[in-house]
C-alpha cells in the first residue's frame, strides 16, 4: 500500500502524544498513527464481540426465566387443584386472592403480548411482499 503525505489540523496535544509514542516504538508519526488505527479496530471489533455475546447470554437468561415463571405458574395451579379437591378448609384458591386490579392487569399484559406478536407477523409479512 502506497503512502501519501495527509495534513491534518489537531491539537497540539495530541500531537505531542503521537510524536512521544513514535519516538517511543522508534517509529514515524504516520506508521504510529496507523498502529493506533489498528489497535482502535481491533477493540472495537472486541466491544461489538463482548456486546453480542452479553446480548446472548442475557437473550438464554430471560429464556430460562421465563420458563421457570412457567412451571412456577402450573404448580400453583396443581396445588390449588389439589387443595380444592382434598376440600381443606381455610383454603383460599390463587384465583381468589387476586385483586381485581392484578385481574385486570394480567388482562393488559396478555393483551399486549397479544398485539405485539399480531404486529409483528404483519411486520414480517409486509416484508416478505415488498422484496
Amino acid at each position: 500500500m502506497a503512502k501519501t503525505k495527509r495534513n491534518y489540523y489537531m491539537e497540539e496535544e495530541v500531537h505531542d502524544a503521537i510524536s512521544r509514542l513514535s519516538d517511543e516504538k522508534k517509529k514515524s508519526n504516520g506508521d504510529m498513527i496507523a498502529d493506533l488505527v489498528d489497535l482502535y479496530e481491533k477493540g472495537e471489533l472486541l466491544r461489538t464481540k463482548v456486546e453480542a455475546e452479553q446480548l446472548s447470554l442475557l437473550r438464554s437468561m430471560k429464556k430460562m426465566v421465563s420458563e421457570l415463571h412457567v412451571s412456577q405458574e402450573i404448580e400453583l395451579n396443581v396445588l390449588n387443584t389439589m387443595c380444592e379437591i382434598n376440600g381443606y378448609e381455610n383454603f383460599v384458591s390463587l384465583e381468589e386472592q387476586k385483586s381485581f386490579a392484578l385481574s385486570e392487569a394480567e388482562k393488559f399484559v396478555s393483551d399486549r403480548n397479544h398485539r405485539e406478536i399480531i404486529r409483528q407477523l404483519e411486520q414480517a409479512k409486509a416484508n416478505g411482499t415488498s422484496e
